[in-house]
């Protein structure tokens, strides 16, 4: 176990090594590094917001379009479907019953 003698001396020589230490200089193009970056994240932001923007307007017009759709078709009247008009090859195909998939041997 440490005495408190050899304690308080590493404390001071702790203390005296920050005297001797010089002071950082910044380089010079720190600052405007900084705020290239800042200026790039902020146009970012700005893009996905108009991004984001364009993308729900989108989503607007589409569920607006599905909405309107739906009303004009729930509240049309439906009409009646008009008699198909045979041809003669239908015809013969349904008179000699050729539109079924059995064979008779």
């Amino acid at each position: 176990m440490k005495t408190e003698k050899e304690i308080t001396q590493q404390v001071e020589e702790a203390l005296n090594s920050i005297d001797s230490l010089q002071q950082l200089e910044a380089n010079n193009f720190l600052f405007g590094k900084i705020q290239n970056r800042l200026h790039l994240k902020k146009q970012q932001q700005q893009r996905e917001i108009k991004t984001m923007a364009k993308l729900s307007a989108t989503l607007v017009i589409f569920i607006g379009l599905n909405l309107t759709s739906y009303y004009f078709l729930a509240n049309s009247t439906p009409q009646p479907t008009p008699q198909q008009k045979t041809t003669a090859a239908q015809a013969l195909a349904t008179e000699y019953q050729l539109t079924t998939n059995t064979y008779n041997y």
